[in-house]
């Protein structure tokens, strides 16, 4: 993967919760906030493919 590679980024509501999914990377999570959602899914596209986080 190059680091330019895009990732699409599904969002739900669950019950009080927010559930992220990467569907390229097979990567799930949830976050209790919409706000703190972006963060929490570059984050855990760095470290799914290796790259700096930013």
């Amino acid at each position: 993967m190059s680091p330019r590679d895009e990732f699409q980024v599904l969002l739900r509501r669950i019950g009080r919760w927010w559930a992220i999914d990467i569907p390229r990377l097979d990567l799930h999570t949830q976050c209790r906030t919409l706000e703190g959602a972006e963060d929490l899914a570059r984050g855990l596209v760095a470290e799914a493919v290796g790259a700096p986080r930013t």
